[in-house]
Parts: structure tokens; sequence; C-alpha cells
């Protein structure tokens, strides 16, 4: 068990890798790009996205987040708790992990200031808890104490048990991407999180569409067999949703 496990009662959890294979609703799924603390960009993409399913006579749209919702942006506590909240009415969650809660994890439970997760967005993360590593590194000891005052339980709790991919008879939703060498069915952790090549540069129809995020690109990524939904939203790119679609072609909606 880790430290701060073993100091406050907190037991890592296995993550699940996959949520229930679901059919592809007779209406359509938007899939979400990387959020990586963009609250306000997050806010007015569900808006959009519950606009654009009205608009096509729909009652409600079912949204699937991608991960990376943590770390570089403003205020990566927000979109937890807008996560872990009951969603507004008419939409329809299923939050997947990404590399940077594997991190975030990583760090809550055995605080280390010397942590490269503090180099790639941590520390913005930390920031919207009202931590900050300059008054940490002046008490290290007592690190482990901070975290555990300013940061809910319920937010480790969250990413621990986010499933890593989604399915439908159709798409295979996961965050960034998989190995094509294995069956849809067999992949490993590490791919669906952490996977650039061969995944990237593969170029043969798998199983099912793949849907993913992680590599940052200028526009969406919508290449036949695979569908790249981060559009760099941390960086100051629009964060995108795809609507995904039993027989219509992949449709894109951002906001900047």
């Amino acid at each position: 068990m880790s430290t701060l496990a073993r100091l406050f009662g907190r037991r890592p959890k296995q993550a699940r890798i996959y949520a229930p294979v679901m059919p592809l609703p007779e209406g359509p799924l938007y899939a979400v790009g990387d959020i990586h603390g963009n609250l306000d960009q997050f806010c007015r993409l569900e808006d959009a996205i519950l606009a654009d399913a009205h608009a096509r006579g729909e009652d409600s749209a079912r949204i699937v987040t991608l991960g990376d919702y943590v770390n570089r942006g403003p205020d990566s506590a927000g979109v937890l708790d807008r996560l872990i909240a009951p969603p507004p009415d008419g939409i329809m969650r299923h939050n997947l992990k990404g590399n940077h809660e594997v991190m975030f994890e990583d760090f809550l439970n055995a605080p280390d200031l010397q942590a490269p997760w503090l180099d790639v967005g941590g520390r913005e993360t930390l920031a919207s808890y009202g931590l900050y590593t300059d008054q940490m590194q002046a008490a290290p000891r007592h690190a482990a104490q901070m975290v555990q005052a300013m940061i809910p339980d319920e937010h480790l709790d969250f990413i621990t048990n986010l499933p890593l991919a989604f399915t439908t008879q159709t798409h295979f939703l996961c965050h960034a991407g998989v190995d094509p060498t294995r069956a849809l069915d067999m992949q490993e952790e590490r791919a669906l999180l952490w996977i650039r090549d061969p995944f990237l540069h593969h170029d043969a129809p798998l199983d099912r569409v793949i849907v993913h995020g992680h590599t940052p690109c200028q526009e969406p990524e919508l290449l036949g067999w695979r569908i790249n939904a981060d559009t760099g939203a941390y960086s100051g790119g629009p964060l995108t949703a795809i609507r995904l679609h039993r027989i219509e072609l992949p449709c894109v909606i951002q906001t900047v």
C-alpha cells in the first residue's frame, strides 16, 4: 500500500479495463477529447452537444469523455467536480481514464515533490485545489497532510475507478489508441493509455472504428478506421466532440 494510503486509509484499486459493450444507440454518441482542466470550455461544449441533439429531435445526448481531465489547464479540480456530480438534464455521461489521471493518481497515493508529473501540468492541477509547490517544498514532511486536507477523497476514488475503454458494436473508444497487433478484447492498459506508434501509423482497418484522444492535432482526424478528438484545448485549441452514428458520417462540434 502506498504512503498516503497507509497514512489515511486510502487503498488503491485496480481500474476496470472495459465498460460493458453497448449497442450504439438509435441516436448519436458524442466522444469528447482531452479536457485538461478547461472547465469553461467543457461546460460550453456540453451545452453545444445538447443543442445539437435537440436540433436532431433527440431528447438527450450520450457522451463519452476520452480521459485527460486534469493537468495543464486552469481548473482541473472544477472539471472533476463536474464529472463527479450528476450531469445536466438531458446528458448521459460515460467517463474513461487517461494517462494524466494515472499520473495524478500516483501522486495522490505517494506525494513526491520531485515527481515528473509536476512538469506536465501537475503544478496547475495542485493550484486548482489551492496547493502550491513552493509552500509544500517549504514543509516537505507535511506534503501528504496538505494533499489530504485539500484534495477530496472522492476525486481520488473517481479517477481510480475509471474504466479504460467503451465499446459499441461499431466503435471502440479509449484514451490513446490500441495496439494494432492485438485483438481489441486483449488490449493492455499501457497501450490504451499511452500508445502513439505503432497505432498512429497503422493503415489497415480493425474490428471497430477506434475513437481516441491523447495526441493533439490542429484539426480532428477523421480517418475512416480511427478518429482523433484531441485538438489541444490545453494550448489554446478548441475542445472537440465528435458525433458518432451507426449510419451517418462523423460530425465535429467544437468550443474555443
